[in-house]
């Protein structure tokens, strides 16, 4: 029998676990498909300390909607008890809520309670008892860790700066939007320049921004970058051995 499997070169970049009963359930919970999107798309935020914060900006570019839908969609999920947002701050600036859907996982479980699934839908390599009428099947008895994977987008002029959503947030809430474009794209000249790669891309950047005496925007005591805009000091800095070549 063959199973559909997307393959390691698909998965290597990340992916998103969404149980059969959430897509199963879709219309008892009364979710449209553009709801179920942005459940997929947040989930697809999901950072190692579990937690999800996903900007709306980044939501609508991949949904292929305005933020103002987003928004909307935001709303809708919360007024049905579904999601739960809570104000993050980074540095007294108020930047990304916090996404939890613990709402939606009761609303879930409380279905399966009430009416168990009964068309089981079998697991790779699991061993399938019963006549070939039957559903239900049997589950893996080896037990297995599981690894989640956060999915990272690719920035830069040649898209080989590995940065989670968050992440790419944290660098323009610490340098400045101006700035961290810069830092982003010496990176990406370099690792092309050079053939390098590196284990986490954004830990690269704070490392070489500390080298260079880069001082974080939030220590500035306000809003606005202090720093000087002449881009000869950039290139004369700690990446001009990068920029020039």
């Amino acid at each position: 029998m063959k199973w559909f499997r997307w393959g390691d070169e698909l998965l290597d970049s990340g992916y998103v676990q969404v149980p059969n009963a959430l897509v199963k359930r879709q219309a008892e919970l009364d979710l449209s498909p553009t709801d179920m999107d942005l459940i997929v798309q947040a989930a697809a935020c999901f950072r190692q300390d579990d937690t999800m914060s996903p900007s709306g900006r980044i939501l609508a570019e991949r949904m292929g909607i305005s933020e103002r839908q987003v928004t909307r969609l935001k709303k809708r999920l919360m007024s049905l008890g579904y999601l739960e947002c809570t104000e993050r701050n980074i540095a007294g600036r108020r930047t990304t809520d916090d996404w939890d859907f613990s709402g939606l996982m009761d609303s879930l479980k409380h279905l399966m309670s009430e009416r168990p699934d009964t068309d089981v839908t079998p697991a790779p390599d699991a061993e399938v008892t019963g006549g070939p009428d039957t559903d239900v099947t049997t589950s893996h008895t080896t037990k297995q860790t599981t690894t989640h994977t956060i999915s990272k987008d690719r920035y830069g002029e040649f898209k080989n700066v590995l940065l989670t959503v968050d992440e790419h947030q944290k660098i323009g809430e610490r340098f400045g939007i101006r700035t961290a474009i810069e830092k982003i794209e010496a990176l990406s000249t370099y690792k092309k320049s050079k053939g390098k790669t590196y284990k986490d891309d954004y830990a690269t950047i704070l490392n070489w921004a500390r080298k260079d005496g880069n001082v974080p925007i939030a220590f500035h005591g306000d809003k606005t970058d202090t720093r000087s805009n002449d881009p000869d000091k950039y290139v004369k800095g700690a990446y001009g051995h990068m920029v020039n070549r």
